[in-house]
C-alpha cells in the first residue's frame, strides 16, 4: 500500500523531537523523521493494524494495540462528535523501538484502552468483557513484559457491552479512571478503581456520569479531574467520591458566573506543571485558565469555526489549536497574542507540539479520510535600529514541511 493510501489513526512524538510514530487501522506502526518527513522504519509483525500507541522506558519501547483484521474504532462526521462503532478487542503488543522487532508476548492480553503510568515503565490496559460480563483492568510491567495486577469488577461502564475507550491514572498513582461513552443516553461514564482496594465485589468503585464526550477529561492534582461538557461547562469532580465539586466559570459584565464556553467543550489540556488548563469549544474560542486560582486568565479569539483540539508547550509559552476552519494556530500564553496561522485545507482534530517547539504534528479529517499533517515552526529575526538583530515574537511563522500531506 502506498503512503498516499494509508490512513493515520494515532500519533506519538519522541521526547528528543526527532521522530513521529503513526498507527493505522490499515497497517503496522511507522516511524517518520520529524524534520525531513522521510520514513525511517516500519514495525515488524503479522498483524494488520495498530492503534493507541505509547512510547515507554525513555522511548526504547513502543507499545500499542494490534489486531489481525482491519476494524475502525470510530468514524467522524462533519461535526465534532465521534460516532462510536462496536469496538473490536485488540491485543497488547510491544516493539523494540530502535530495531522495529516485536517482543514475544507471554500471553495474549486483550484491551480497548490503555495509558502509561507515571514511571514510563508500566502501563494500564482495560476492557469491557464480552456480553457486558464485567470490566477488567490490568497493570502491565513493560520491562518484564508481564502483568503484575489484574482488577476485575462485575459491573460495566456505560450501557451494556459499551467498550472502554478512556483510561487514565491519578497523579498520586492511587486511582485508575476507566471511561466509556454510554450508547443509551450519550453521556460519558467513568468508574474509579482505588488501587488500595482488593475486593471490588465488597467495595464497588464509584461511578460518575457527565453529559460530555468521554475524551474531554483530564486529571488534576489532589485526586481530582476536570471534564468539559456539551453545555460548555468545565466541571471539577472527585476521583475519590465520584461527585462533582465545582465549576470553572467566566465572569460576565454583571459579575455573574457564566459557563466556561457558549458551546460544547471539545478538548481540555493541562500544562505539564499543572499551572494552566486550556479548553477549546465549538463556540470558536479557546480559554486559558489559571489553575492555582481557578480563574479565567484570557480568551483566545480568531478561529472562524469550531475549535476541535488544543495543546500547550511544556514551558507554558505556546498554545497550539486546530479547527474545523482548517487552520492550525499558535498563540502566546503570556498575552494571548496570535503568532501564526496556516491554512491546511483539511479539518484538524488533534494537534501536538514537539518538546523543542520546532514541529507541529496534527491529525486531520475530511470526508472520512484521515491524514497526518507536519509543520515546521520557523523562528525569525528582524533588524534593530542599532544594526543588530532581535527576535520577534518567539514564533512567527509556520512553514509546511515536505511531509505536510504524506499520509
Amino acid at each position: 500500500m502506498s503512503n498516499e493510501e494509508v490512513r493515520v489513526d494515532c500519533v506519538q512524538l519522541t521526547t528528543n523531537g526527532r521522530y513521529v510514530v503513526t498507527g493505522s487501522i490499515q497497517g503496522p506502526p511507522q516511524v517518520w523523521d520529524m524534520k525531513s518527513g522521510e520514513l525511517i522504519r516500519v514495525m515488524q509483525g503479522d498483524d494488520l493494524n495498530s492503534t493507541d500507541l505509547h512510547l515507554a522506558n525513555g522511548d526504547s519501547y513502543l507499545v500499542g494495540q494490534v489486531a489481525d483484521q482491519s476494524q475502525a474504532p470510530y468514524t467522524r462526521t462533519n461535526t465534532y462528535t465521534p460516532v462510536p462503532h462496536a469496538t473490536s478487542y485488540r491485543k497488547l503488543q510491544i516493539w523494540d523501538f530502535n530495531s522495529g522487532k516485536p517482543l514475544e508476548m507471554k500471553s495474549n492480553e486483550f484491551c480497548t484502552a490503555s495509558c502509561m503510568m507515571n514511571d514510563g515503565e508500566r502501563m494500564i490496559i482495560g476492557r469491557t468483557e464480552k456480553l457486558g460480563q464485567g470490566t477488567t483492568v490490568v497493570i502491565w510491567d513493560i520491562l518484564a513484559n508481564e502483568p503484575i495486577r489484574h482488577i476485575f469488577w462485575p459491573g460495566f461502564v456505560g450501557s451494556f457491552d459499551d467498550p472502554l475507550t478512556y483510561i487514565n491514572l491519578s497523579k498520586d498513582n492511587r486511582y485508575i479512571i476507566a471511561g466509556a461513552q454510554n450508547s443509551s443516553d450519550g453521556t460519558a461514564n467513568y468508574v474509579m478503581f482505588d488501587l488500595t482496594t482488593t475486593d471490588f465485589d465488597r467495595m464497588p468503585p464509584n461511578v460518575i456520569s457527565i453529559n460530555a464526550n468521554v475524551e474531554t477529561t483530564t486529571i488534576l492534582e489532589n485526586q481530582e479531574a476536570v471534564t468539559g461538557t456539551r453545555s460548555g461547562d468545565l466541571v471539577i469532580w472527585s476521583l475519590k467520591t465520584g461527585k462533582a465539586l465545582r465549576q470553572l466559570a467566566a465572569s460576565s459584565a454583571t459579575n455573574l458566573a457564566e459557563s466556561a464556553h457558549q458551546g460544547e467543550v471539545t478538548c481540555v489540556c493541562l500544562s505539564k506543571d499543572g499551572q494552566y488548563l486550556v479548553s477549546s469549544s465549538t463556540d470558536g474560542s479557546l480559554k486559558i485558565w489559571n489553575m492555582e486560582q481557578e480563574k479565567l486568565q484570557r480568551t483566545l479569539i480568531g478561529h472562524r469555526d469550531e475549535v476541535w483540539c488544543c495543546t500547550i508547550s511544556n514551558d507554558n509559552e505556546l498554545v497550539v489549536s486546530g479547527s474545523r476552519d482548517q487552520t492550525i494556530r499558535l498563540w502566546r500564553v503570556e498575552d494571548g497574542g496570535l503568532m501564526a496561522s496556516i491554512q491546511t485545507g483539511i479539518d484538524i482534530f488533534r494537534v501536538m507540539l514537539s518538546n523543542n517547539k520546532k514541529t507541529v504534528v496534527a491529525l486531520a479529517d475530511k470526508f472520512g479520510a484521515r491524514k497526518l499533517v507536519m509543520l515546521q515552526v520557523v523562528r525569525t529575526k528582524i533588524k534593530s535600529s542599532g544594526g543588530g538583530s532581535r527576535a520577534t515574537s518567539p514564533m512567527s511563522t509556520l512553514a509546511a514541511s515536505d511531509v505536510n500531506y504524506r499520509f
